[in-house]
């Protein structure tokens, strides 16, 4: 089995990206994870050596580290390039969810849970934040944003609860559900808004066709009662 100090604190192995100077990135609005994964060997075993020991839990764990910092790459350079295209957003999305497959993997090996709890928690946790943040740019996804915000606060696991300390999340994490709960109720509101605007459309609709039918019904009555009417040329008069 693999030693277990090969594995390094997960609040030491971490590297803040600088925010984007463009005012107009998302991040300034809707806060994302910033911190790229950092694994340094802390045993004094070199890295040759290290691969003969790897399993199904090892490689699930690179896999993890490696898919969320290329993901967090992609997540970054969309930020500062304001790239919200719906090609560009479909692909760091599912580079994250690759995240989560290979963490799930993690989590299906009989490993102790003292010795990648603290990775599978900081990586689990990222990527629904920045998933979140991804998904707030999307009108037609804000309530799946909300669901990995949420995702984040469901289980309160010793793990999640020190991670949102250490990066000092709580409060950013609360900002943005405060700011995705406003999106969904001008959402709401719009959606009301236009509902009502079809009704009374709607309504405008039926009293025109009701009058148009009223003036046919009325018009075969009189036809009716005077068949000759139609017909019926008035002389001129001196």
């Amino acid at each position: 089995g693999a030693p277990s100090s090969f594995f390094p604190s997960a609040k030491k192995a971490t590297s803040s990206i600088p925010e984007s100077t463009n005012p107009h990135s998302p991040s300034h609005t809707f806060y994302m994870f910033r911190h790229a994964l950092i694994v340094t060997a802390t045993s004094s075993e070199a890295v040759i050596d290290e691969i003969t020991w790897m399993d199904d839990t090892h490689i699930g764990f690179w896999t993890a580290v490696l898919t969320y910092n290329l993901s967090l790459a992609y997540h970054i350079q969309r930020d500062y390039e304001c790239d919200k295209s719906e090609a560009n957003c479909d692909k760091i999305l599912k580079f994250y969810q690759k995240t989560l497959i290979a963490v799930q993997q993690i989590s299906n090996q009989r490993q102790p849970r003292s010795l990648l709890s603290e990775y599978r928690t900081t990586i689990t946790m990222s990527v629904f934040m920045n998933m979140g943040a991804i998904l707030f740019d999307d009108e037609g996804k804000l309530e799946k944003a909300k669901h990995c915000l949420d995702m984040m606060l469901k289980k309160k696991q010793p793990e999640q609860e020190a991670f949102l300390e250490t990066y000092h999340l709580r409060d950013r994490l609360l900002t943005n559900l405060f700011l995705l709960q406003e999106r969904l109720a001008e959402k709401q509101r719009l959606e009301t808004i236009k509902e009502q605007q079809r009704k009374v459309q709607l309504k405008a609709w039926e009293d025109e066709y009701y009058q148009h039918f009223k003036q046919q019904q009325q018009q075969k009555k009189t036809d009716s009662i005077c068949p000759n009417n139609r017909n019926l040329i008035v002389p001129r008069t001196a």
